[in-house]
């Protein structure tokens, strides 16, 4: 569910441990928000999936981060969720990702239904 990646050189030295990139994958992170286990990444994942301010400030509570940091995260979504381009930009977003959802899903059903067709058809000529 998550990927660890640092800075290497060819040999394979690591250059920092400072300096990580995590990549998680958020559909799988889903499913781990709302376990029972309250571990730091299923917080970060209900702080990220958070739909109203109060989801927003109970999964960051006091103790994810420096209180500095915190602050100045809860200024910067208070301030974008008021930004009517980064609603604008966030709503595009949203229609591009159903789309392709909605594309992905009539091909997958159209290569099913091609496939069962060509079996039966198959079968037929089996037969024949």
């Amino acid at each position: 569910m998550k990927e660890r990646y640092y800075l290497r050189n060819e040999e394979g030295k690591v250059l920092t441990k400072k300096l990580q990139i995590d990549i998680v994958d958020m559909e799988k992170a889903k499913s781990i928000c709302y376990t029972k286990e309250e571990t730091k990444l299923a917080r970060w994942c209900r702080v990220i999936l958070a739909t109203t301010k109060d989801e927003f400030e109970k999964a960051l509570g006091d103790d994810l981060m420096e209180k500095k940091a915190k602050e100045l995260l809860e200024e910067k979504v208070e301030e974008y969720s008021r930004d009517e381009e980064v609603i604008e930009m966030y709503e595009e977003y949203s229609r591009e990702e159903l789309e392709r959802e909605s594309v992905l899903e009539e091909t997958e059903k159209a290569r099913r239904t091609g496939f069962e067709d060509g079996f039966q058809g198959g079968k037929r000529e089996s037969k024949l």
